[in-house]
């Protein structure tokens, strides 16, 4: 069907239907909607990439875990809740899904890749099931980190000054995707140590790190490219 594709607006899938095949609907621009069956137990990569005017779809708790870009540029989605079964959520997952505002991550999820949400600066409430042992969430819901809170795997929409935990040691890629204008980020009695390859991109990106005492070396090396006009202030 992809002479079809600016036709296609909705697509309900019959119960019986098991799988839904990689790039099976790529760049449909105008599909809007998506009613997935009980039966699906497997949607392939890309499935639904680039599907930038799909605003809701079901995620059935027979699905298997959701594997490569599958939703990646669907800038009209706006909520999401995984299954109970998913185990992971995979790089480029939710990328550029500018108007994402609401994801639910169950229990069940034990690994989260760097760029799974890439881009979707509008994220606002990041919903983590309870006995979710491997990730937890600033007070506002806005950042993820993991368990211990040492390392910050995602912030979505924040503005102004900032202040993350006081146990980050790591910010993981693109963690800070395209943020603007300003944000300030201050790890107050900790040592931010690590800070990956494109975890902050865009913008100036200022971390004041206290006490200065207790800083001790800063790893840059590798990690920080001059690109991302990033400043420590100490």
């Amino acid at each position: 069907w992809s002479n079809n594709k600016t036709s296609i607006t909705k697509v309900v899938f019959s119960e019986g239907v098991t799988k839904v095949g990689a790039s099976s609907f790529y760049d449909c621009k105008y599909l809007k909607e998506v009613t997935l069956p009980n039966t699906i137990t497997t949607i392939g990569t890309g499935a639904f990439q680039f599907c930038s005017s799909l605003e809701s779809i079901n995620i059935p708790s027979s699905l298997e875990p959701v594997t490569g870009a599958t939703f990646s540029g669907c800038s009209k989605l706006s909520s999401i809740r995984l299954p109970d079964n998913q185990a992971s959520i995979s790089s480029e997952c939710f990328r550029f899904c500018t108007e994402l505002k609401s994801i639910y991550i169950p229990a069940s999820v034990t690994s989260i890749a760097e760029r799974a949400f890439e881009g979707c600066n509008n994220l606002s409430e990041i919903i983590l099931a309870e006995g979710n042992k491997n990730y937890s969430t600033s007070d506002d819901g806005r950042l993820l980190y993991n368990k211990e809170k040492t390392k910050l795997v995602f912030a979505g929409s924040i503005t102004g000054d900032y202040t993350i935990d006081a146990n980050v040691t790591e910010i993981l890629g693109y963690a800070f995707y395209k943020l603007e204008p300003l944000v300030y980020l201050m790890s107050n009695e900790s040592s931010l140590a690590i800070i990956s390859p494109d975890g902050i991109t865009n913008g100036e990106i200022l971390i004041d790190i206290i006490p200065h005492d207790e800083l001790g070396s800063l790893i840059t090396t590798n990690y920080i490219c001059i690109k991302h006009d990033l400043t420590i202030r100490q």
